[in-house]
């Protein structure tokens, strides 16, 4: 299960990741993945990962002070 877990939270930071760096877009990303945009898809429900909130993460990302979060 530990390495289940692990596999999971791996792709799903990797996929997060792409997806950031494409602006969303799925046919670029799943290509830097080296896999179909249907398994991008298909991995992205499995694994809990929508993609505004994927975008989302990056525009705040950018938003912050090199320091950290802006907001404490």
């Amino acid at each position: 299960r530990l390495y289940d877990e692990a596999i999971a939270m791996t792709e799903r930071e990797i996929i997060t990741r792409v997806l950031q760096r494409m602006a969303g877009n799925q046919l670029q990303a799943a290509k830097a993945l080296g896999i179909t945009r249907t398994t991008l898809r298909a991995k992205m429900k499995q694994l809990g990962i929508s993609l505004g909130t994927a975008v989302q993460c990056r525009a705040e990302a950018q938003d912050e002070p090199a320091g950290g979060r802006g907001d404490q």
